[in-house]
Formats: C-alpha cells, structure tokens, sequence
C-alpha cells in the first residue's frame, strides 16, 4: 500500500512485552518484573525502557512524575523515572534499606534538600 514502505536501509523491529499495571503499593517489585520483561525481550535502549515506563503508567501516577515525563533527561530517561517512582511511592519493609541509601546518597550529592536517617527507615529487628 502507498504509505506503508520504509526507505531503504531501514530496519524495523517489533518487542511484544507484557508489564503490568504500576504497583503503588511496590514499586520495587513492580520495576523488577518490567526489568525481567526487558531481559527476556533484550530491551537495553534506554529511550526505549523510558517510553514502556511511561506508557504503562495511569494518570495519576504519571501527573506525579509530569516534569520527568514532559522534559527527561537527555541520557539516563528511564533511571530517573525509575528513581523517582521508588522514592515517590511507600516502600514495604523489604526494601527500605535500598531507599535509605539512596536518600544518603541523595543528601551527599545535593539533589535532595532534606533526608532522614537511616535509624528512622529501618525497623528494630
């Protein structure tokens, strides 16, 4: 059909991946099942795990992470949107010690005005 050809030299390529809807509840969790999805597709481009972050999330959830979103980095897209769902969304006890070092590394390198320590994520054994 008129239209429907690709120049010459032009390579299209089509992944059929299955992520669920975002977990609010587990971010983590849900990041690693979309991560196991890109793994047994080979999905590495960034842009493109990016564009299958933000396609997956509903509205309200993606008006959380709006300005990532509208005006993303120009390298490391899906590592922001990532970082900034798992900081943004409560954490089940399992993986506060992951956000408690993010948030110290977050204090050290200035992108986070405030933080709280580790003793207050963390829960007594």
């Amino acid at each position: 059909m008129p239209g429907d050809e690709q120049p010459a030299g032009t390579e299209v390529s089509h992944v059929g991946i299955k992520i669920p809807p975002f977990w609010q509840k587990n971010p983590v969790r849900w990041f690693s099942q979309v991560e196991a999805q890109f793994a047994l597709r080979k999905v590495t481009q960034d842009e493109t795990k990016f564009h299958y972050i933000v396609a997956h999330l509903d509205p309200h959830v993606a008006e959380e992470v709006g300005d990532i979103i509208d005006s993303p980095p120009l390298q490391g897209k899906y590592l922001k949107i990532k970082t900034e769902l798992i900081f943004d969304y409560p954490r089940p006890r399992s993986s506060r010690s992951v956000v408690c070092l993010r948030v110290r590394r977050w204090a050290t390198d200035g992108r986070r005005s405030s933080c709280v320590t580790c003793e207050d994520w963390l829960e007594p054994p």
